[in-house]
This record gives C-alpha cells, structure tokens and sequence, in this order.
C-alpha cells in the first residue's frame, strides 16, 4: 500500500512515497497484542486447547480403528469421509443455530452429547464394531 509522506517526515532518498507495512510483518506488535490484551490471551489460550483436542480425538480414533479392523484401507478412508462429511454438515446447522440460540445454553448441550456419545468408542472397541464406531 503506497501512502504520500507527511510533511513532517524526511522523504526517502530516492522517492516521494514509501511503503507503509502491516502490523502483521512486525512480531513484535503481535507479542505486544498478546501482552496487552488478556481477553485476546484467554481466546489464544482456548483456541489452542480446542485444537490439541482435536488432534487428540483423531489420533485416539485411528487407534481405535486399527484395533477393530487392523490393515483395512477402506475402514480408514471411510473414517476421513465420515469426518469431513459431518464437519462440513455440522458447521452449516452449528453455525445457525449459534445464531439462534443461546451460546452458553448450546455448549453446555454439546458438552453433555459429547459425554454421552464418548463410551461410545469404548463399546465400539469392545465389541469391535465398525458400525457402532463409524456411529
């Protein structure tokens, strides 16, 4: 983005404009954003754990899968679709219904359908059920 100077600035040495960069190609204003800022912290903070997370529940699902169907390509494949299938379905209805419903009332909700939905896994694995994993 090219800015004309301001009359109180010594102009370049060989141009009458210069190059005004974003915050963004300095780290330090990015570190001072964070310093600054403890609602900004606080967000980083939970962003971060949420994707931790579901880097944990990927990982714990692909172990599961191995354990029930052991060297079958198609079962993981069909994990994957599953999942991208389900996570481009939910963030269409998810993102209304953030819209429309309370947001603290929503993941407490989410939260207990997350913790009734979980030994799902562990009866998956015991029974060594695709059907009731893919579930």
């Amino acid at each position: 983005m090219k800015m004309k100077r301001p009359a109180t600035m010594k102009p370049p040495a060989n141009s009458e404009e210069y190059e005004v960069k974003p915050w963004y190609y300095h780290p330090l204003q990015y570190i001072n954003l964070v310093k600054r800022n403890p609602n900004y912290r606080i967000y980083l903070l939970s962003h971060s754990c949420q994707h931790i997370g579901d880097w944990y529940i990927r990982i714990a699902s692909l172990l599961t899968l191995d354990k029930i169907a052991s060297d079958s390509a198609t079962a993981i494949s069909m994990f994957f679709l599953v999942q991208t299938v389900t996570q481009v379905t939910f963030s269409q209805v998810g993102g209304a219904l953030a819209d429309l419903v309370d947001k603290r009332k929503l993941m407490i909700a989410l939260d207990l359908f997350g913790a009734i939905a979980t030994p799902g896994f562990l009866v998956a694995l015991q029974e060594k059920s695709l059907v009731l994993f893919y579930l």
